[in-house]
């Protein structure tokens, strides 16, 4: 060490000050343990002068120490507490090292008062709990609500599509979600992006009908800031960043204006979006799924939607079937709605009267299984019984049903035909089965729930 006498640079001073500072506690040893370094604040604390600990060996110094072992093993120890003038440190020790080589150990005090330590990780767990609430929050926010198990219906129809959906969830390709209004599109694409491998990352969507043509842009790529008059100060994210690694739904994509279509297929085709106002793309990674009710095809033609964005999306095409088409799932998805009901309006689990449930059985019902479940809803919620009487059943539904039959009241005649010749087949089936109608609907060639299903409608149950 230089004597007292000695002048130091100004760049000297500066170190040999910080070293020196009561708020450091340094000391310094070689490999075999031998203090070389020994700062004056030190001297108060273990009761030796500077000159009096350079040279010794550490632990004749510092009984408690262990920096000896941190400068012959050459790992580094933080945040433990030592006895020091009669009360406890936090301190950290580091080895020193060149070319690999541990060359000695630098030993200091981290926290004079392990009350101050305390304070800290208290308030560093504090920080810790309000990042996990905020990843909790936005993994609710861009989470998905459905999985497969949430598809009601048994239908081979709907079985298909479900199938088909369950190979296709880890594919990188595009599907095309196709149907009519509330058919549960979205639902199928939840239930993809939840069972596919990308389930734990985010689930973006977006309505392309519920968004102004001229904001469309700024919410699907972003914007830097000042890109326009009212942007954000620090500019926004795109749909397409916020799902980085996972999947974008664009719901209603027969909506998308054509102006926002050609930038909409080379995000597509590259896997790199511009932010509005950007002057660089950024690279990502996600699924698309995109839905839309009409039919695109027929779009392309009427100059609607841009032939090139049409194959791009064209890839995997999954057809919802109407409600219409699947009439044997009617008995679960009503059995679904009543006990879901139930539980959301807090009352007791209603029935459908016979007339009543036979009613909606025969409806045609062009707004499908979201109409389906609006009108049960409703007839819960004015239905002070437990049994839903057809009274409580809209009478636009009593209406429809009317008209279709007074329209071809020979069509009426034909299906009475029918129904009785139904019934005959299977009450000849359970005779020969003993009743068994399990053996009754394996002899017919279907599902149970079919048979139950003819049963009722044809006035065996």
């Amino acid at each position: 060490m230089r004597e007292k006498s000695q002048k130091f640079t100004d760049n000297e001073l500066l170190v040999q000050l910080t070293v020196d500072s009561p708020y450091e506690g340094l000391v310094i040893v070689d490999a075999a343990g031998i203090i070389r370094f020994f700062s004056k604040s030190n001297e108060k604390v273990f009761n030796h002068t500077i000159e009096e600990a350079v040279g010794k060996h550490v632990t004749k110094v510092i009984p408690n120490t262990r920096l000896h072992i941190v400068a012959r093993n050459g790992k580094a120890e933080i945040g433990n507490t030592m006895l020091i003038g009669g009360g406890e440190k936090i301190v950290g020790r580091f080895p020193i090292k060149r070319n690999g080589k541990t060359l000695g150990a630098a030993g200091k005090v981290i926290f004079f008062q392990t009350k101050k330590f305390i304070e800290m990780a208290s308030k560093v767990a504090q920080l810790q709990e309000k990042i996990e609430l905020y990843q909790r929050n936005i993994t609710s926010l861009l989470g998905t609500k459905y999985t497969f198990d949430d598809i009601i219906g048994r239908s081979k129809a709907l079985k298909t599509i479900e199938e088909e959906a369950r190979q296709c969830c880890n594919t990188t390709s595009t599907i095309l979600i196709t149907g009519e209004t509330g058919t549960g599109k979205e639902l199928l694409a939840h239930a993809i992006h939840s069972a596919s491998i990308r389930k734990y990352k985010p689930f973006v969507k977006l309505n392309c009908a519920a968004i102004p043509a001229e904001l469309i842009e700024s919410e699907l790529f972003g914007y830097e800031e000042g890109a326009f008059t009212g942007a954000r100060r620090k500019g926004k994210l795109g749909k397409f960043e916020l799902a980085q690694n996972g999947t974008v739904f664009l719901d209603e994509i027969g909506e998308m204006p054509l102006q926002i279509q050609p930038k909409l297929l080379r995000v597509i085709q590259e896997k790199e979006v511009e932010r509005v106002g950007a002057g660089h793309p950024i690279q990502l990674n996600f699924r698309l799924i995109v839905a839309t009710n009409k039919n695109l095809a027929t779009e392309v033609r009427k100059g609607n939607f841009r032939e090139d964005l049409y194959y791009r999306l064209n890839v995997i095409t999954l057809r919802m079937p109407p409600l219409r088409e699947v009439k044997e799932d009617m008995p679960l998805l009503m059995e679904h709605f009543l006990s879901k009901m139930a539980i959301k309006l807090g009352t007791t689990k209603k029935r459908l009267a016979e007339e009543a449930e036979n009613l909606l059985l025969e409806y045609n019902w062009p707004g499908n299984v979201r109409e389906l479940e609006n009108i049960i809803e409703r007839a819960v919620n004015i239905t002070k019984d437990d049994i839903i009487p057809i009274q409580n059943i809209p009478s636009e539904l009593i209406i429809s049903n009317f008209i279709s039959i007074k329209k071809n009241p020979a069509s009426r005649i034909f299906e009475q035909a029918i129904k009785d010749a139904k019934r005959e087949i299977i009450k000849s089936a359970l005779s020969y089965t003993n009743n068994s109608r399990i053996k009754a609907a394996k002899l017919l060639g279907i599902q149970r729930s079919k048979l139950y299903y003819t049963m009722k409608k044809v006035g065996l149950l």
